[in-house]
Order: structure tokens, then sequence, then C-alpha cells
């Protein structure tokens, strides 16, 4: 919660201004705990919520943010940001303890050059030892260490879907695995979900190649631009291979798949909108993608 002024909640005081978390007891509502955590987001000089988090088994807090303007840490690190002067934009991964003292913070990434770009969306998801979290890079570029190398894609400024794993421990970077398809990805769109496999949606105006001979084809009677073409993706936790892939088709390029969950069965559910009629349906069975002519 962001708080803009000082006072009293619950019989709890905020001392100052800023970032706090509030745990809420689940029968009742009450005030369980509510602290300010050694982190605070400012924009344009004043002090701004923007923040998805996760929670690990012990209460360790994780999130991701874009630097928009300055970023506060621990008791004496301020991080700024320099884009345009230095055209980088860059990115938090952040861990605190249950009480909200900061544990490690990295700066994931590298620093473009020639106005490329590596962007970051949505939280970070633990499961075991690793964070996973997704993100678009431009085509050929490094992030992480890693390649973006998408032989498909003509444009090198085209936007590649990517999810990525880190040390939970350490924050640092494990591997990234990322799309290839004939098509640009939306570079702020998709959703994550983690159990036994990593779970990723995304929208692309092209078709996916799951290998060089298994292949999701959006449909293809349609202008290319005013054609959507969501999917799910089923990767193994080591980030090895995407094992699966189902979509449906769409007219309609603001049609999404923003949240992605499993439930205990390991059913997965998939949220979003539709700003057009739904041509083909998710559930026909993997790989099951109409093509040209159907």
């Amino acid at each position: 919660i962001q708080f803009h002024t000082t006072g009293n909640w619950g019989g709890y005081t905020i001392s100052e201004k800023g970032l706090y978390f509030v745990k809420l007891n689940k029968d009742n509502g009450n005030i369980i705990s509510l602290f300010k955590p050694e982190l605070d987001i400012y924009n344009m000089g004043v002090s701004h919520f923007s923040l998805l988090f996760s929670f690990d088994e012990d209460n360790s807090i994780y999130t991701s943010l874009q630097v928009v303007d300055t970023v506060k840490l621990g008791s004496n690190i301020s991080i700024l940001d320099t884009y345009p002067i230095d055209g980088y934009q860059r990115y938090l991964l952040i861990k605190l303890s249950a009480n909200g003292n900061l544990i490690w913070y990295k700066e994931v990434g590298g620093k473009p050059s020639n106005y490329t770009q590596r962007i970051l969306y949505g939280k970070p998801l633990i499961k075991n030892n690793k964070i996973y979290i997704l993100g678009a890079a431009n085509n050929h570029i490094s992030v992480f260490g890693d390649t973006i190398n998408n032989p498909y894609l003509g444009n090198p400024y085209d936007y590649v879907f990517f999810v990525a794993s880190f040390s939970k421990t350490t924050g640092d970077f494990i591997k990234l695995k990322h799309l290839l398809s004939s098509g640009y990805s939306i570079a702020s769109d998709g959703a994550l979900a983690v159990s036994d496999k990593v779970y990723v949606s995304n929208i692309t105006l092209g078709k996916i190649f799951l290998s060089p001979t298994d292949t999701l084809k959006p449909f293809t009677n349609m202008d290319l631009y005013e054609t959507a073409f969501p999917f799910i993706l089923a990767l193994d936790t080591n980030l090895n291979q995407f094992e699966w892939g189902v979509s449906t088709r769409v007219k309609g390029d603001y049609t999404k798949i923003t949240a992605l969950t499993v439930d205990p069965a390991g059913n997965i559910y998939a949220g979003g909108m539709v700003t057009d009629s739904l041509y083909d349906s998710f559930g026909r069975g993997y790989r099951t993608m109409g093509g040209e002519g159907d």
C-alpha cells in the first residue's frame, strides 16, 4: 500500500510516507502486521507505488520493476534512471526478508546499443530454488549473457518473447528460453504460471516453432495486421525445451491472455480479454491449430 501521509491504521503507526506491506487476517480482515520495507519507488520526485510481488515459503518477498526515476534500496542505495541519456531502460530484481529488509538486488539485463531494448514484465514466481520471470527483447542481442536468436524473424527490432530463471538464493541468472516464431511478440503482454512445469502465454503475429518440424500456425485467411494469435506453451522447469502448445484463432490485436494459474490437480486456467469473435477454441488437443485454408 502507498501512504501519502503519516498517521495510524488498525493500531499501527504510519511514521513516514511511502510503500508499506500490510498483512490481514484471512478470517476477519484485521491487520496482523504492517511494515515499511527497505524499498521506495519514485516518479518525478514523488514516492510512487508500482509493484507486483510474490512470497516464498519463508515469507521472503520478491519483486521486479523498471526504474522510471529513482529507486531507493536498503539504508543508502539509490538507483537512478538515465534513459534517454544513454538509451538504457533499467530493470531490477529484488529480494526482501519477511520484515522488509533488503537481502539482495540485481540489475537484470545489460546495457543495449543502437537503442535496442530489453523489457521485463509481470511479477516473478518462485518454484523450489528458482525465480521465473517473463520478458521480451529485440532479436540478435544479448540478454543476461544469452543471445536472442530467432532465425524466422527478418526485422532485428522486432520483439522476441522469453522466460528466464534466476537463483532465489543469490539472484544470479540461470537460464533463458525464448520463442521461435515468424512474427513478432507483443512486448508488454503475457502471463506466467509455475507448478511441475512452466506455463507461459503471449501473443504473436506468426507461426510458432516448437521445433523445426512441429509448429503452431495462426489463421492466415485474414490480414496479418488484424490477426492476433494468443497461445499457451509448456516448458520443463529447467527451461530446456517447449513441450507442448495450444492456441486459438481470433481477429483483433487486443485479444490477449493476461493471467494463468494452475490448481492443485494440475489444471491450467487462463484469463484475459477478447475484442472479436473466436474462430476456434483451446482444448482440441496439443498442436491442433488450424492452418492455411482451414
